[in-house]
């Protein structure tokens, strides 16, 4: 019989409240990554509408980010470094070239309706310390030379990119929460700081923090010191219906948080096999260089380090596990109490083969769920199917007619089954 190892690995860290209170309000969820079952895409979600992309003018790649605002669907390709404007019928408006720019951080303000494209500046290279200081005095003018910030006004009938001063949240490496409130996660080891204390997440309004979670040795935390560091490891929240109310998850930790507004509480403990859990002797005696770290996880790929991607639905659970060479996204049945790897769910006919939760869900919006799909899994499916009476969608039915494999994407929406 398997034996199961209750990864509790926060016992190794400092929290603000008592373990065994935490414990009492989690619930277990066993997951067996090696044995987690398949099942048919058609058992969790409903396809809603196929919508082809039109840009007859365009080359749009699919490996693209979707990002929904009130009013546009804007797709933004970060190998060309292109960014392309269409209505919610897919119907081409603008693009912009971005190479000169840079690398952007892509912000979604959908308080304000801007997009903002943050950068770093260039011309500076900041050390890990530079950037400990620096967002530390977010707020501080002689700290904007370091970044650039550009915005697109999406409320102006005409869009256009405006160099405008760097956001203060985006030079405190912060994320939007809700409202007013942001977030930022910072693991940053300092053995010669005079400031000791450091929290594994903070909560900002005003550009100040409010409300700080899961303290930590800002010096000597072992498992931060390289691996934390040297893997980019943060904490993330993942929003849910409720602008309120988000879910979150520590790194080399396995349990789930729930957020709301300045509260926080676990609710899973996703309990793993003894294989995929970190050796006790890591987490408490960390490791000496980075290479030792590059070392273990070469030599460990299975073994656990963080979970990620958490969307919590109504009946459906879905996450993604980072494990030290490799990553699997996973969907938790809340009824059957069982996990199925996203990988083995699989579309079928009824859904014309397109596969959707390959790699967890869709972009959000509304209560639907939408990705971004290649022509030529539609165009395969079309011409093996052409004698089998397919029903399709009017506007996919007038794409396939004449789309090639080459041709621009289509967007799928999509809901989940009850």
């Amino acid at each position: 019989m398997r034996i199961f190892f209750r990864n509790r690995l926060f016992l190794w860290f400092c929290f603000l409240v008592p373990a065994h209170q935490l414990f009492a309000q989690t619930q277990k969820i066993y997951l067996n990554p090696a044995t987690a079952g398949a099942a048919p895409q058609s058992k969790f979600v409903e396809i809603t509408r196929i919508t082809p992309i039109d840009a007859p003018n365009e080359k749009i790649n699919t490996n693209t980010s979707l990002f929904i605002t009130s009013k546009y669907w804007i797709l933004y390709d970060y190998f060309e470094k292109k960014i392309y404007f269409f209505t919610k019928e897919a119907k081409f408006i603008q693009k912009f070239e971005l190479k000169k720019y840079g690398d952007p951080v892509i912000v979604y303000d959908g308080k304000n309706e801007i997009l903002k494209f943050n950068i770093k500046n260039k011309n500076y290279i900041l050390t890990n310390n530079d950037l400990v200081n620096i967002r530390a005095n977010a707020d501080k003018k002689a700290n904007q030379k370091y970044f650039k910030n550009y915005e697109i006004d999406l409320k102006q009938a005409q869009l256009q990119l405006k160099n405008t001063p760097t956001d203060p949240y985006f030079i405190a490496n912060a994320r939007w929460y809700y409202n007013d409130y942001y977030y930022r996660s910072d693991l940053a080891i300092d053995p010669n700081t005079k400031d000791t204390l450091g929290y594994e997440l903070e909560l900002l309004q005003n550009n100040k923090v409010v409300r700080s979670f899961f303290p930590f040795n800002k010096t000597s935390n072992p498992i931060f010191r390289y691996a934390a560091i040297n893997s980019g490891a943060q904490i993330y929240l993942y929003g849910s219906d409720t602008a309120s109310i988000a879910y979150t998850a520590r790194p080399f930790n396995s349990i789930i948080y729930k957020l709301d507004k300045d509260s926080i509480q676990p609710v899973y403990e996703v309990i793993l096999p003894a294989e995929n859990a970190i050796p006790r002797s890591v987490l408490s005696n960390g490791f000496k260089s980075k290479a030792a770290w590059e070392n273990f996880q070469n030599s460990n790929g299975n073994i656990f380090f963080s979970i990620n991607s958490i969307r919590n639905i109504q009946n459906y659970l879905f996450l993604g596990i980072r494990f030290m060479r490799n990553y699997d996204h996973f969907l938790y049945d809340k009824k059957e109490s069982k996990f199925y790897k996203n990988k083995m769910i699989k579309a079928d006919s009824s859904q014309y083969n397109i596969q959707l939760l390959q790699s967890g869900l869709g972009q959000y919006n509304n209560g639907s769920y939408y990705t971004i799909v290649p022509a030529s899994a539609l165009v395969d499916f079309y011409t093996k199917n052409k004698e089998n009476n397919v029903a399709y969608p009017p506007a996919l039915e007038q794409f396939l007619k004449s789309a090639t494999k080459n041709s621009n994407p289509v967007i799928v929406e999509y809901k989940l089954k009850n």
